[in-house]
């Protein structure tokens, strides 16, 4: 399973589906809910880092993201 991280800033989180070229963006303080092309399917027990599994509406492929909330947009 491919696995990607976040990009964020002040006030965007930004999501990219590491096997095709859709992507998500979400303001920092909205409900992870609202992702709608990138959906999250599950939540992984990790006590370090928050993981949780998504579902890409475009190529139906699963993927892991790590919410690293350091990983700067570029």
């Amino acid at each position: 399973m491919e696995t990607t991280k976040i990009e964020s800033n002040d006030r965007d989180i930004h999501i990219d589906c590491p096997c095709c070229d859709m992507w998500e963006q979400l303001g920092i303080d909205d409900p992870r809910k609202m992702l709608n092309m990138l959906p999250i399917i599950e939540w992984k027990e990790d006590e370090e880092k928050e993981v949780s599994i998504h579902k890409c509406n475009q190529c139906s492929n699963e993927f892991e993201v790590e919410w690293d909330y350091d990983n700067p947009m570029t």
